[in-house]
């Protein structure tokens, strides 16, 4: 079901390339057919998909693609009414339906996962569009929407922008200052890189100009908090063809990637491939980041330690000017995602500087947060050692005594363990309002629409 279901989706999301808004229901659903049933899956487009297209271009377009890579599409085939209608009055009205037969009359387990992480995996880059799925079967009930609360439009060069879901899933709890936490990340452009097309890949059918165009969201965001160290402990890589659809990760390209960073430049200990974080690889690459072991000192401190996560985006971007039918556009991207793995080892220097390159610049920040704090522990030191000294040369046993009341403490080693602890926090938990930030007022109220930040 799910190559199908790519392929649907693919050829939806390719008649409306530059969608901004609407909605895409995904019903799986069965329908009595002579003495059983069969199970059908229907994509259906409202609000503002394809509001550009004319019904007779899109019709012509349908018919392409019938004729070409979908020819098991039903074409006079509806789920439940009322569902659509439903989902219709929320996003818009219906512009596109397209519906498939399944082979099987019921979703496994690992199968639904397979779905679900999918359309995940889509939501995250068409933050736009609300994304429902509904399994309506005689034994399967089930429902589920994939909505951004906080995104990011980031402007793709010579391609439609994408609008990323930058809603950050672990806001850290601990929280001691004068401001909330930011509960979005902030996209960033990326490096672009030209991709040369290899011999047996063209002798497969794959012409034109390919490029890749990366951008980078860093989340938790801790702008508002310039003076807490920060760690990366993880890397996501995510793939995406023209058409925004996740296409299938080249694992052997990035098994190998760590070998071929230069992790002394980047501040990074180790980086290690850890595989897929979902069961249907939808591009979703992770890497691991290891510290260096903690000496004790720097143990103490890990409570002002915040980690973070990087996600990486790679848009490709594929144009060829001898293509005039849309089953052409449709085979040549889905002939991009088999041989990507090849594409990219054709290409491996480039691909790999660009990586180098946009890591330095994400993690250039991070390393100058530890040179900060290591000034500002040495400023701390110096307070600290001034301060003790005049409480302890001191001959007025009031003012030591109203030290003491002051910082709850019985005595002058409990003084200066205390005042360490509070020129710490003091220092470390600076809040500097950032008005690109999302704030913890706007998290409670943005709604089915979300809240929108531009990219940086």
């Amino acid at each position: 079901m799910l190559e199908e279901l790519r392929q649907v989706l693919r050829a939806v999301a390719l008649l409306a390339p530059k969608r901004q808004s609407g909605g895409l229901l995904v019903v799986v659903w069965s329908q009595a057919e002579g003495h059983g049933q069969k199970c059908c899956c229907t994509v259906v487009a409202t609000g503002g998909w394809h509001k550009k297209m004319s019904e007779k271009n899109l019709q012509a377009a349908l018919t392409d693609i019938n004729e070409g890579l979908l020819p098991n599409l039903l074409w006079s085939v509806m789920p439940d009414p009322e569902e659509v209608s439903r989902f219709s009055n929320l996003y818009g009205p219906v512009k596109l339906s397209l519906t498939f037969q399944m082979k099987d009359v019921r979703i496994s387990p690992e199968c639904q996962a397979h779905v679900e992480s999918f359309l995940h995996t889509f939501s995250l880059v068409n933050a736009a569009i609300e994304v429902q799925l509904i399994i309506n079967l005689s034994l399967q009930k089930f429902r589920k929407s994939f909505r951004a609360k906080f995104r990011s439009k980031v402007s793709l060069p010579d391609q439609p922008p994408a609008v990323l879901d930058a809603t950050c899933v672990a806001i850290p709890h601990v929280c001691v200052g004068g401001g909330p936490w930011c509960a979005g990340g902030h996209a960033v452009l990326g490096s672009k890189v030209p991709l040369s097309i290899p011999l047996e890949v063209m002798d497969r059918g794959l012409f034109g100009e390919l490029n890749a165009q990366l951008v980078l969201l860093l989340t938790p965001c801790m702008r508002q908090f310039p003076n807490l160290q920060t760690n990366l402990c993880q890397i996501q890589v995510l793939f995406y063809a023209p058409s925004k659809i996740p296409v299938i990760g080249p694992s052997h390209f990035f098994q190998s990637l760590p070998s071929h960073i230069d992790g002394q430049e980047l501040g990074l200990h180790s980086l290690q491939w850890s595989g897929f974080t979902d069961p249907s690889n939808c591009g979703n690459i992770v890497f691991t980041v290891e510290s260096e072991h903690p000496s004790e000192s720097e143990e103490r401190e890990r409570c002002l330690l915040f980690e973070q996560n990087l996600s990486v985006f790679v848009f490709l971007r594929h144009s060829d000017p001898f293509m005039s039918h849309f089953s052409e556009v449709l085979s040549t991207e889905t002939l991009l995602g088999h041989h990507l793995e090849d594409i990219l080892q054709n290409n491996r220097q480039a691909v790999v500087a660009a990586f180098q390159n946009d890591l330095r610049s994400t993690l250039k920040l991070q390393n100058q947060r530890r040179k900060n704090h290591q000034k500002f522990k040495s400023g701390v030191r110096m307070m600290l050692k001034s301060t003790m000294s005049i409480v302890r040369s001191s001959c007025s046993v009031d003012f030591r005594r109203a030290c003491f009341t002051r910082m709850m403490v019985n005595n002058s080693h409990d003084l200066s363990t205390s005042l360490g602890e509070s020129l710490t926090r003091v220092t470390s938990w600076k809040f500097v309002r950032n008005s690109r930030c999302f704030s913890a007022r706007e998290e409670d109220g943005p709604g089915l629409n979300g809240v929108s930040r531009p990219a940086m």
